[in-house]
């Protein structure tokens, strides 16, 4: 994309830049002349690119106002097939559902998870919240197995007349 809007005024610039560097310290009249005519050559330049900016984002808005309109044809269609594309991946979940169940019983961590949750989840989700939970299971049995005492934020251990009290950190992130 190119700026047209400035061609014209290229070729002028460079012309007068040539004969502002034949002014010298020498004549302070020409020197402040010249200053004049760059400070009124600036000036111009940054009210035309004001302009045209204007100009621009107005058509931008316009741009984005057509786009929303356009969008909004089409969003009630898209919305009703991606139901329709979940409720599909809903049922084709239902097959799983027995397996998944199976596999979080067999961590015996205690937790119980209703159908439908475990329905929302797609393969990923469910692994990792199966992974998550995993973990937590291995982390609750080594403390209880090394004599930890777990409240859900700290683990107690004692030795004897020793108390030490540890901070749970949850490495756990989505």
């Amino acid at each position: 994309m190119e700026i047209i809007e400035f061609n014209e005024d290229i070729a002028g610039l460079q012309k007068l830049v040539i004969k502002m560097k034949e002014i010298t310290a020498e004549n302070v009249e020409d020197l402040t002349d010249g200053l004049k005519v760059l400070q009124k050559s600036r000036t111009y330049l940054t009210k035309k690119g004001k302009n045209l900016r204007e100009e621009s984002n107005e058509y931008s808005k316009m741009v984005i106002a057509k786009e929303k309109e356009l969008l909004e044809i089409i969003r009630p269609e898209e919305e009703r097939l991606q139901g329709i594309k979940l409720g599909i991946e809903r049922n084709t979940r239902k097959a799983w559902l027995e397996d998944r169940k199976q596999k979080l019983i067999s961590l015996d961590d205690g937790i119980e998870i209703d159908d439908d949750s475990l329905l929302d989840m797609d393969e990923k989700t469910f692994d990792l919240y199966g992974l998550k939970r995993q973990e937590d299971k291995e982390q609750k049995d080594w403390l209880s197995k090394n004599g930890f005492i777990d409240d859900g934020t700290f683990v107690v251990k004692t030795e004897g007349q020793k108390v030490s009290l540890y901070k749970l950190v949850n490495t756990y992130t989505k």
